[in-house]
């Protein structure tokens, strides 16, 4: 088995892991990503391009309020410039953080002066040297100094898919890695991985490629250990911390616990007893445990769950001691 690099040479592998990673994905309009104007957020030299382009008093539209989008709006407003998110779905955020959270984080936003507009559908970017225009299909036009698109991720995978590997929106792995040719892996943002709740997908997260990394190095070495994913995160928005784990959406209960001195609060999903998913707003120390109850899907009371007044981590503690 071997490798032929552009210099002409072959290198002879045993075992070959995939970590290409993802690209920016485009709108697929009559604009793309390498226009004047029309920047996106992936790599260093579109960081330094975009802190070049940003100034203060400059008006900046962002295409897309995902979790991108909307970090890039919390730091385009700390430079002193006005940030405007063209969002398609009703909401923020909606994928990664569900309804609540994402409705919460939009407030949080146009508190700090980002103007937010949610299910716009975008037909035309238009890039004039003096300004640039983003039209949608209802009329409405947004103009400014410069426009992100900022609309999710693709997997890097023609690499693999020339070398005959079955891909799917990444390249298909089990769960340690292992691609259809069992001496090839793939991790990070191009793997397409099982999850513990079911189907697979590329997580796109830094925690999950740094688990599927470890993972799938011990499998090449003969030590795998099966890890179907859980999807964990986190970020900063609009000066809060925001963690998450597992699938927001799905079947079951949602409860939210606030906490009593208004600082934050955590959404959590629960099905069956056992806690799925939750998301953590300011509330680390809820977050850490609520994260090892999922991790160890540990069954736990609603009611419980709900009351800030009892710690999360005596519901852990109670919790393991009926698991042991």
């Amino acid at each position: 088995m071997r490798i032929e690099v552009s210099s002409g040479s072959d290198l002879k592998f045993d075992k070959l892991l995939f970590a290409t990673g993802s690209r920016a994905r485009s709108l697929r309009l009559d604009a793309h990503s390498e226009t004047p104007g029309l920047y996106s957020l992936r790599t260093l030299d579109d960081c330094v391009a975009l802190q070049g382009a940003i100034s203060p008093g400059a008006q900046v539209i962002i295409i897309g309020g995902g979790l991108i989008g909307c970090e890039l709006a919390t730091t385009i407003q700390k430079m002193g410039a006005k940030a405007i998110i063209l969002e398609t779905a009703n909401e923020l955020l909606l994928r990664v953080l569900g309804k609540t959270i994402g409705s919460w984080c939009r407030e949080e936003l146009e508190a700090i002066g980002v103007e937010v507009h949610t299910g716009v559908s975008i037909t035309h970017v238009d890039l004039d040297p003096s300004f640039r225009e983003v039209r949608c299909g209802d009329g409405r036009r947004f103009s400014g100094d410069l426009a992100i698109v900022s609309v999710g991720a693709e997997p890097v995978t023609a690499l693999a898919e020339h070398a005959g590997l079955a891909c799917a929106r990444g390249i298909i792995v089990n769960s340690v890695g292992m691609a259809s040719s069992d001496t090839v892996y793939a991790a990070g943002d191009v793997a397409s991985w099982p999850l513990r709740s079911g189907g697979r997908r590329s997580l796109e997260t830094y925690l999950n490629s740094q688990n599927q990394a470890a993972v799938a190095a011990g499998a090449m070495l003969g030590k795998g250990e099966p890890a179907p994913q859980v999807p964990i995160s986190w970020t900063e928005i609009a000066g809060h911390r925001i963690q998450m784990m597992g699938e927001v959406t799905g079947p079951g209960d949602v409860v939210t616990r606030v906490d009593p001195g208004g600082t934050g609060m955590t959404v959590c999903r629960l099905n069956g007893g056992e806690l799925q998913s939750a998301v953590s707003i300011d509330q680390s120390a809820d977050f850490s445990f609520a994260s090892k109850i999922i991790e160890r899907r540990m069954l736990v009371d609603a009611e419980s769950i709900r009351d800030p007044l009892i710690r999360m981590k005596d519901i852990f503690k109670l919790a393991a001691k009926t698991v042991a």
